[in-house]
C-alpha cells in the first residue's frame, strides 16, 4: 500500500502544481487524527489521502475550487458539532486543516520523505509559513540533522514532536512553523506464506508496515497469493542473514508450516537482535523450542524478548482472528506501550 508521499511523487512527476490539505491540530473527537493528509489537483478533485471525509474534505474542495489565489497557503478551522449530522460527523471536536500548493519544484522533499518512510526511517517534515502565507519546506532526520532544505531557527522547540508524536505549531518572529513527525513503515518479515502469514501480510499492510514475505515453496511465495505485500521472496530458511537485512528496527514474525522451520528460523533472528520477534505455536511447543535453543548457547536473555505464543490473547481460533491478534501486538510493541517481555516470557515457564 502506497504511503501519501508516493502518491505525491506520483503526482508531481506528471503535473506541474497541485494542492495539499493536512490536519496540523486536533482537539477532541476528529474523524481523522493530526498529520492526515489529502492530495488535490488545482481544481479542487482529490487525488490521494483522507482527512476524514464528509464535510471537512468537501469544504476543503470548495475552498480550492473558489481560491483565487492558490500560491498562499490557507488556515481552515473547523468546529464539529450536531450541524454535521447529515455528514455523519457528529463528533465534538475541532481541527485545523493547512491548505497549500506545492508544486514540482518540491519533487525531492517528497521523494525523501517517501523513501524514508519505506526504509523505516522516522523524519520530521518543516513546514515554514512566510508572512506572504507562502510555504517552505525542510526535512531532518530522527536526530534532528538536516536533510534537505534550511537550517531551522534554533528557538523551535522540535523535542515535543516525537514526545507528543503529533504536529506542533510554533511562532517565531513573523513566521509560523509546523514541524511534522513522519513515522517510517516499520520493516516486516513474515517467515511462512500459509494462512496466518497471508492474513498477518493483508493486515500489517494496513496499518503502517513494510511487508516481506518469505517462504521456501515457490507456490506459497508469489505476488498472487500475497498481492498486499512490498516484497516477496523464495528462499531456503538457512543462512537468513545472507538473504535478507534484518535490522534493529525490523519486526519478524515466525509462522512457518513447522516447528523445525520455525526453531531454525528463531535461533538466526534472535542473534539480529530486531525490535520484534512473535513466533506461533503451543505454549509447550514453545518451551521446547527455547530449551533446544538455550542448548546451542543461544542466550536466555535474548529469548525474553520473543513473543511466544505469539499475539494477544483475544480467544483468537480462525487464521485472520489470529492475524489479528499478532498485528495488535505488534502495533502496541511500536506505540512503545507493551508490558515487559519477561512477563510474556514467564508464561511458557
Amino acid at each position: 500500500m502506497k504511503n501519501i508521499f508516493e502518491h505525491i511523487v506520483e503526482y508531481l512527476s506528471k503535473y506541474q502544481n497541485g494542492m495539499l490539505a493536512t490536519i496540523v491540530w486536533t482537539s477532541g473527537s476528529t474523524p481523522a487524527p493530526a498529520q492526515s493528509k489529502m492530495l488535490l489537483d488545482m481544481d479542487g478533485n482529490r487525488i490521494a489521502g483522507t482527512i476524514g471525509g464528509g464535510c471537512v474534505e468537501e469544504a476543503v474542495m470548495r475552498r480550492t475550487v473558489a481560491s483565487q489565489d492558490k500560491q498562499t497557503a490557507t488556515m481552515l478551522d473547523f468546529e464539529l458539532n450536531d450541524d454535521d449530522a447529515e455528514s455523519g460527523l457528529i463528533c465534538g471536536g475541532t481541527l485545523k486543516v493547512l491548505l497549500e500548493k506545492i508544486n514540482s519544484s518540491e519533487y525531492e522533499i517528497f521523494k525523501t520523505l517517501a523513501e524514508r518512510c519505506n526504509n523505516g526511517l522516522e523524519s520530521v517534515l518543516i513546514t515554514q509559513i512566510l508572512p506572504d502565507r507562502r510555504t517552505h519546506k525542510t526535512i531532518l532526520d530522527e536526530k534532528f540533522s538536516l536533510l534537505i532544505g534550511n537550517q531551522p531557527d534554533s528557538s523551535l522547540n522540535l523535542i515535543d514532536v516525537f514526545k507528543k508524536y503529533s504536529p506542533v505549531i510554533q511562532n517565531v518572529g513573523e513566521n509560523t512553523y509546523i514541524a511534522e513527525p513522519i513515522e517510517g513503515k516499520a520493516p516486516l518479515f513474515i517467515f511462512g506464506g500459509g494462512h496466518v502469514g497471508k492474513a498477518v501480510a493483508r493486515f500489517a499492510s494496513q496499518t503502517g508496515f513494510n511487508v516481506t514475505v518469505v517462504d521456501d515453496r515457490i507456490e506459497y511465495a508469489s505476488k498472487e497469493k500475497h498481492p498486499e505485500a512490498d516484497d516477496i521472496v523464495c528462499a531456503p530458511f538457512r543462512n537468513i542473514n545472507e538473504v535478507l537485512n534484518i535490522g534493529n528496527s525490523a519486526y519478524v514474525v515466525i509462522v512457518t508450516r513447522g516447528h523445525a522451520y520455525d526453531e531454525l528460523i528463531l535461533e538466526q533472528v534472535v542473534q539480529l537482535k530486531p525490535k520484534y520477534i512473535g513466533m506461533i505455536g503451543s505454549k509447550r511447543k514453545v518451551l521446547i523450542t527455547y530449551k533446544k535453543l538455550i542448548e546451542r548457547g543461544i542466550d536466555e536473555t535474548d529469548l525474553k524478548k520473543v513473543y511466544a505464543p505469539v499475539g494477544l490473547d483475544i480467544g483468537a481460533i480462525s487464521a485472520e482472528e489470529i492475524a489479528i491478534s499478532i498485528v495488535a501486538e505488534m502495533v502496541r510493541v511500536r506505540r512503545k506501550s507493551e508490558e515487559t517481555n519477561i512477563v510474556n516470557y514467564k508464561k511458557i515457564w
